[in-house]
């Protein structure tokens, strides 16, 4: 169904037992899922939060989630199961899962499929997932989100300020959403970084808060590598600007290092903590940008990403005829085709 029809059924009080997220907009996933927790019902005193289980991509294991919807608990009245992944999950166990939400009032099961950057082969695999929930009419439904256009991203962010009790005019919300390119998700992650003034906010205040555009951080590249996008404009900067290529292989590779520890917590704790995990406290907006792109690689990507760092760093240590920022681009571009 579209976002419109299912945020009517949301408001005529109607409760799905199983539905399945998917489409561009990863942050609406996660807008949708929260207010979806929220319309539950919750009896016996416990929290939402003792009341979900996050499997995130690899860690799915069938046997695992049909055990836990089929829980019954005196400690607890709900199970709700949220899996996230970019993989097909089996037809017959998917439509097993979605059976035992149907049959028990106390279990939900909310799926979200993360892009794949393979729009054929996402398509396939969203059709098949689909096909199971649409077999139980209103007990369980699908969304798909569409890119937000300018009304919708606006109201999503009206809707987080409104959350964090950000005083901001609807001009300056859209000024911010401008600021970022249009990236919803950008926009959100602003919107902490803001809540450290404490009167409206202004202008001033979202200039302060601007990354200069003269500049290129060294996270915000790698985060760019990793997530498959344009770089050759970055990197081109940054070769004329100084880039040391050994010092950037070794800070890529702690990076990366970073990023398994964060996935290992993750999994097997189903939050993330960066003071636990890293021993000192990120900021918040950049402990949960971590975070999520921690969980987009398993451990085998992780591996390959390691020998690739490690297999150009003794090259252009150990080459003295090789145009050494045309080779370092190059197996960039070779680690974001692995991914």
């Amino acid at each position: 169904m579209y976002k419109n029809e299912f945020e009517l059924k949301l408001k005529q009080k109607h409760i799905f037992d199983s539905v399945f997220f998917f489409g561009l907009s990863v942050y609406s996933f996660e807008y949708y899922t929260n207010i979806m927790i929220n319309s539950l019902p919750h009896t016996n005193g416990d929290s939402i939060k003792d009341s979900i289980r996050v499997v995130y991509f690899d860690d799915y294991d069938f046997k695992e989630a049909k055990d836990y919807l089929s829980h019954i608990s005196l400690f607890s009245s709900t199970n709700i199961l949220i899996i996230k992944t970019i993989s097909k999950i089996d037809t017959k166990e998917l439509k097993e899962l979605i059976e035992i939400t149907t049959k028990l009032d106390n279990s939900f099961l909310i799926l979200q499929q993360y892009p794949n950057n393979d729009e054929i082969a996402y398509s396939k695999i969203s059709s098949s997932m689909q096909m199971q929930f649409s077999k139980f009419k209103d007990k369980a439904g699908f969304v798909r989100f569409f890119k937000p256009n300018l009304k919708d991203s606006l109201e999503l962010i009206k809707a987080k300020t409104d959350e964090s009790n950000l005083k901001i005019s609807p001009q300056l919300i859209k000024d911010l959403y401008m600021n970022n390119s249009e990236n919803l998700e950008f926009c959100i992650s602003d919107i902490d970084k803001l809540l450290i003034y404490d009167d409206e906010i202004t202008s001033q205040n979202l200039e302060d808060i601007k990354s200069p555009t003269s500049e290129i951080n060294i996270d915000d590249f790698i985060y760019k590598i990793l997530e498959k996008k344009e770089i050759a404009k970055d990197y081109q900067y940054l070769c004329l600007h100084g880039l040391k290529e050994i010092e950037f292989l070794a800070k890529f590779a702690n990076f990366v290092q970073s990023l398994i520890l964060f996935n290992i917590y993750i999994k097997e704790n189903g939050f993330f903590d960066s003071k636990e995990i890293l021993g000192y406290k990120l900021p918040k907006q950049i402990e949960e940008k971590r975070a999520k792109v921690s969980i987009l690689f398993n451990m085998q990507k992780y591996e390959l990403m390691l020998e690739s760092i490690l297999e150009t760093d003794i090259k252009i240590k150990g080459a003295v005829k090789i145009d050494k920022k045309a080779y370092l681009f190059s197996k960039i571009l070779q680690i974001q085709l692995i991914l």
